[in-house]
């Protein structure tokens, strides 16, 4: 989530949670990078504004908002989560940055129009017990004025399995939620891969652009096989552009696509293999001492080999973000596709002479 921050139900306790700690910011990567992003693009149409970041978490999104924002209160569930906000706060910050524990939509529901400028909630609508009560205060704070900026995670598009959502959003229910509200503008984030040259003294924040590489086909909608995507209620389009100017993006989104059709004909590739070798390691069941050891000693390897699969597929169901880190440090735990090739052979081969 973009703060990784509300516990599973509005209201439980601390022991179920999804967010970024500062550890996770500290190691950087595809984790960080797009929650970072999120916020760096919400701080954009938030300056001079007084903000609330719901769902704020251990507040690092709150401290990007002030950097632009004349102020800006953090509203989390999670005790534990604002605990290391306050204890993260550098002191010229602590005078536009507060935090406070409540219920999300508890806090909405009392909050009349005009309270701020601005409210941000990233990746906490999917958090919430009651998505639509919360849905309902912000179109409410939105007719009077407020400026919002949501983001959703595309996790049913993925198919994606994450404990810590009570909904999970698709493409549909995506654009169910934003009819919603008046005048609502959708941005598409989208995971990608690039590169870049610099000069030694080139500055970090030097002009690069981006451009959107469309998918070429009405089914392969680009916003349909986004990752996440950021719903903008109230801020005008010059305000939109202007942020967009800043973002570091290049991304294919036909690339989501085939990752999909590549996860399924890999897992059917698994399952393949494990009924094939369950098939021949019957075939030895009466077979004599010698032939019942190597018989155990392929059972383990291929036991191995399930053991493998189960974490390639729960890796792949996960979030984009977490599953890209968590395959390619499983690569290079799996044995090569030689020796894969081999442990096959022995097993026809050792069928062939069973015949």
């Amino acid at each position: 989530m973009g703060s990784e921050a509300l516990t599973t139900v509005t209201g439980a306790n601390d022991s179920a949670k999804e967010r970024l700690e500062p550890a996770d910011l500290e190691a950087g990567g595809l984790l960080a990078a797009v929650h970072i992003h999120r916020y760096e693009f919400a701080a954009r149409l938030c300056a001079g504004r007084r903000v609330l970041d719901l769902c704020c978490g251990t507040g690092y999104g709150s401290r990007i908002l002030a950097r632009a924002a004349t102020a800006v209160h953090g509203i989390d569930v999670s005790e534990e989560a604002l605990a290391t906000a306050r204890s993260e706060l550098q002191e010229d910050e602590r005078a536009r940055v507060s935090f406070e524990r409540a219920d999300a939509v508890a806090y909405l529901r009392k909050l009349p129009a005009g309270a701020f400028d601005a409210i941000v909630c990233l990746e906490g609508v999917e958090h919430v017990a009651d998505p639509e009560a919360l849905l309902g205060e912000l179109v409410r704070l939105a007719e009077d004025g407020t400026v919002l900026i949501v983001s959703l995670p595309n996790s049913r598009g993925f198919e994606e399995r994450n404990e810590f959502h009570v909904t999970d959003f698709g493409y549909e229910e995506m654009r169910a939620a934003v009819d919603r509200f008046p005048d609502a503008v959708v941005l598409s984030q989208y995971l990608a891969e690039g590169s870049l040259i610099l000069t030694p003294d080139a500055r970090r924040d030097s002009g690069v652009h981006g451009r959107l590489v469309e998918a070429g086909s009405p089914e392969d909608s680009s916003e349909i096989w986004a990752n996440h995507w950021l719903v903008l209620v109230g801020a005008d389009s010059a305000q939109i552009e202007q942020a967009q100017a800043g973002l570091l993006l290049v991304a294919a989104p036909h690339h989501n696509q085939y990752m999909r059709q590549l996860e399924r004909a890999n897992a059917e590739l698994f399952r393949t293999n494990r009924r094939l070798a369950r098939g021949w390691l019957g075939v030895h069941d009466a077979a004599a001492a010698s032939a019942e050891a190597r018989r155990v000693r392929l059972e383990a390897k291929v036991a191995d080999l399930e053991r493998i699969a189960r974490h390639h597929e729960a890796a792949l169901e996960a979030p984009r973000y977490r599953a890209v880190d968590a395959v390619r440090t499983l690569a290079f735990s799996i044995p090569g596709v030689a020796t894969l090739l081999r442990l096959r052979s022995r097993m026809i081969q050792g069928r062939s002479r069973t015949r």
